[in-house]
């Protein structure tokens, strides 16, 4: 299933300088859901975790800062028709990771009664900004303090992105407050 989606995805066609490992990815959700009755929600996990990787990558080895900027802008303001100043493989980016967050927030409402779309954009918002705190600093060849360092990392680690994911995909315990 995971495979099938990724090459139909087309995203390692179109981003060949990105990481092109569905297996490995699949193998995170399978340690993070171990039950065997959580096939689905494994399937569904390894998407987001895919795309923890790509925009990594796009921070780490191939974008600009001026494109980091105006991209991790436009996720924070998650608007379709607001990435036509990006560059193209930051739209094909944006567009799929848009998909696929829209189409699990669908799942989990079907599923649960609960739309996690909000919370979801939130944490990818988060998560580009963290990246691009890094990408700063590396541009800048400023060293961060451990502190600093870390503090960032427990978000640009991408760990955020799971557990809220994970969260709304099983759906237990979902209430405004939590």
């Amino acid at each position: 299933q995971i495979s099938k989606w990724w090459k139909e995805l087309g995203l390692a066609e179109e981003l060949k300088f990105a990481r092109d490992q569905p297996v490995k990815w699949y193998i995170w959700s399978m340690a993070c859901l171990t039950d065997p009755n959580l096939s689905e929600e494994r399937v569904e996990l390894t998407k987001p975790i895919s795309f923890i990787y790509l925009i990594d990558d796009i921070f780490d080895v191939y974008g600009t800062l001026d494109e980091l900027i105006l991209f991790t802008e436009a996720v924070k303001r998650w608007e379709i028709g607001d990435i036509e100043h990006l560059p193209d493989y930051m739209k094909i980016c944006f567009k799929a990771l848009h998909d696929m967050t829209n189409e699990i927030s669908s799942k989990v409402y079907q599923k649960h009664g609960w739309n996690p779309l909000h919370s979801l954009r939130k944490t990818w918002g988060s998560l580009c900004t963290a990246f691009l705190v890094e990408a700063k600093w590396f541009k800048s060849g400023h060293l961060p303090k451990a502190e600093d360092y870390l503090k960032n990392g427990i978000v640009s680690s991408g760990v955020n992105v799971v557990m809220v994911h994970i969260f709304f995909l099983l759906g237990q315990g979902i209430t405004k407050e939590s």
